[in-house]
């Protein structure tokens, strides 16, 4: 029997093509069209599973076909020189604490997928770059950083201090950023699960910082094991 997912369409100003399964947290794919991004989310799914069972062991495989359908697509805008994404109808629903407590330990699992990766490598090699125009693995821990820093700031009324202020190692600087996160996450009140709020005319609510976050903390462990295996 084939395993059958709704899925939700985003279109970046620059053409890139993202998709996310709303019932799979972190699952995404990207491709330069949407025929292309169709067929790597096909490929996502049953990797996502492989990734949760490297987790949970008791966690099945898929062996079955995986079959999607577009719930919605939408193309995000620019405001003011800033783009402005994504909001799907799926990011509108409350956050219930299954939801809150499923989300921190996926985010966790990324977190540490990362850290297996990065910890054990020299200064020399997380500061490489591949090419004048890619990161160094520093410069991808240091955008989750700062994704992490904007989701805080979304969901606190506190100043956040800029990253460059930040003492520390780039992963262990990331790593307690994204633990202040998680925390803040999941003792988040029950009003802050359901609000939308809009900043710089891009709409946000708790769901769509976690399905963000997920698929940022995913796609740059694959950038990275990338970058290191240019780099050996």
């Amino acid at each position: 029997m084939n395993m059958h997912y709704s899925i939700n369409i985003e279109v970046y100003p620059n053409g890139v093509v993202e998709a996310n399964a709303p019932d799979l947290p972190g699952c995404s794919a990207y491709g330069s069209s949407e025929d292309e991004c169709l067929f790597r989310m096909r490929l996502a799914v049953p990797d996502y599973f492989r990734w949760l069972s490297y987790q949970d062991s008791e966690t099945p495989t898929m062996s079955s076909e995986v079959e999607l359908s577009v719930a919605e697509k939408i193309a995000d805008t620019t405001v003011n020189g800033t783009v402005a994404t994504a909001f799907f109808s799926t990011d509108a629903q409350p956050v219930s604490q299954d939801d809150i407590d499923w989300s921190v330990a996926l985010s966790s699992y990324a977190l540490q997928d990362i850290g297996k990766q990065v910890q054990k490598q020299t200064d020399d090699i997380l500061n490489w770059r591949p090419s004048p125009n890619e990161p160094s693995v520093n410069e991808l821990l240091d955008s989750l950083a700062q994704l992490d820093l904007q989701l805080l700031s979304l969901m606190s009324a506190n100043q956040r201090p800029g990253l460059e202020s930040l003492p520390g190692p780039t992963f262990e600087r990331l790593y307690s950023i994204h633990e202040e996160c998680l925390l803040l996450t999941h003792n988040s009140a029950p009003d802050i699960r359901e609000k939308i709020i809009e900043v710089n005319g891009e709409r946000w609510s708790l769901r769509k910082m976690i399905r963000r976050e997920l698929a940022a903390f995913r796609s740059t462990n694959e950038k990275i094991a990338l970058t290191l295996a240019q780099r050996v």
